[in-house]
């Protein structure tokens, strides 16, 4: 774990703060989408978010906050869907005292699913402290100075001596905006330096060279700025 300003970045791609947890982007349900399409995969990631976010609530959390993107499938609640966000839904209520689902642009249906769990609340935007939490696929009104979000699925991919290369998921930050990545081990997470630009309004214009990057290994690394990451590939 890795303290940033009052924010503790957790390597189970987690900001706490306080006895509140924050993640974002499962995508459950995933594998159903692909099934559909004609891809045969079978449905292995709701295990391993499971087991995560019980690992992540041992730590001393008290409410959970999801940041958006809990299920994949904008148009509808498909079969896979609805059996893994019940199976997230009543795992965690059983162990948190409240649970904040904040809207993301995949969750089109996921009231319907949600409304059945009286200790889950659904929101656009959720204020702690400081820190306003939201997904960022679009602009939402709040009072905080300094936001959390989620939606673009931050990695890096760096290369070692050999040629080999190696992807990891990272929390990004600039100045007063952290991103965290996606929790979903399916969401392997786009390249912050092959592709710098961003899919959040609130991040358009962003000179992603200025973004502090903290790697997810078995711990969270500092990696200094994308454009000190780039001088030290040279």
């Amino acid at each position: 774990m890795l303290k940033v300003d009052d924010l503790v970045l957790n390597p189970f791609k987690a900001v706490i703060l306080d006895d509140i947890a924050i993640i974002a982007d499962l995508h459950l349900g995933y594998e159903n989408v692909l099934q559909n399409t004609g891809i045969s995969i079978p449905t292995v990631q709701i295990g391993e978010i499971l087991e995560n976010v019980k690992k992540l609530i041992e730590v001393g959390v008290n409410t959970l906050v999801i940041n958006g993107d809990v299920k994949h499938e904008f148009s509808q609640n498909l079969p896979v869907e609805w059996k893994d966000v019940k199976a997230l839904l009543s795992m965690v209520t059983e162990r948190v005292e409240k649970t904040i689902i904040v809207r993301g642009n995949h969750d089109n249906f996921l009231p319907s699913i949600v409304r059945k769990y009286r200790n889950v609340e659904m929101v656009d935007v959720f204020e702690i402290s400081d820190y306003a939490v939201f997904h960022g696929h679009i602009k939402v009104k709040f009072d905080a100075e300094k936001m959390i979000i989620a939606h673009e699925h931050p990695a890096i991919k760096l290369r070692d001596e050999i040629g080999g290369s190696y992807k990891y998921s990272c929390f990004i930050r600039f100045d007063e905006i952290i991103v965290i990545p996606a929790f979903s081990p399916l969401m392997r997470g786009t390249d912050i330096i092959s592709n710098p630009d961003f899919m959040s309004p609130l991040l358009k214009g962003r000179d992603v060279e200025l973004a502090e990057v903290y790697a997810i290994e078995d711990d969270i690394v500092s990696l200094g700025t994308v454009a000190e990451i780039k001088r030290a590939l040279l």
